[in-house]
């Protein structure tokens, strides 16, 4: 009897506590951009900004690249910085962690890709290239400010599955600007 007792005051209690009301769900605090199906290079284009400029997507960036992907670094940066002359997919996925641990939550990152004028994309069946003029900006603690512009080509390829990979990468600078390989290289240490 005294169990019954106890277990009667317990669940009056808890029912007055109103633990067991619904409640209203609370809205999504961002929702963070991702194509998850990148079934044209466009999409895949966006999610290389999107990995970039959204460091939740910092774990998807894999699935855009292709299995043989290399990024190819600008010669001059080659030559006066020590930086060797590409890189594979593992270099620039881990590249873009360190990269994202390094950005505080109070700083920023901001990437903006335009079309060059008077060079236009080649655009096949399986096979895209395209040319871009880029324009990264990095605000944190260790670069203020820190500007990145320069060219680049991307080659897409289409995969048997239907989605784009981007297999190859190549970084142009632009005067004496830092290059986006620049950048790449010192997040990579």
């Amino acid at each position: 009897m005294k169990l019954w007792v106890v277990v009667f005051v317990l669940s009056i209690n808890m029912l007055s506590c109103n633990i067991f009301d619904l409640r209203t769900a609370n809205k999504p605090s961002g929702i963070i951009a991702w194509n998850s199906y990148a079934n044209s290079y466009e999409k895949c284009l966006e999610n290389l900004l999107y990995s970039f400029n959204y460091k939740e997507n910092v774990y998807k960036y894999s699935e855009i690249l292709a299995e043989n992907f290399r990024f190819e670094f600008d010669q001059q940066d080659i030559n006066y910085h020590s930086i060797p002359e590409f890189w594979d997919k593992k270099h620039e996925t881990d590249m873009l962690l360190n990269f994202h641990q390094q950005i505080n939550v109070n700083q920023s990152v901001s990437l903006e890709i335009f079309p060059i004028d008077n060079l236009n994309d080649e655009i096949r069946d399986r096979m895209v290239i395209i040319y871009r003029e880029y324009f990264l900006t990095i605000t944190n603690n260790r670069y203020p400010g820190d500007e990145h512009h320069g060219k680049l080509e991307i080659v897409f390829e289409k995969e048997s599955n239907g989605l784009w990979k981007i297999i190859v990468w190549r970084d142009y600078r632009i005067q004496n600007n830092k290059t986006w390989g620049r950048m790449k290289n010192e997040y990579s240490v």
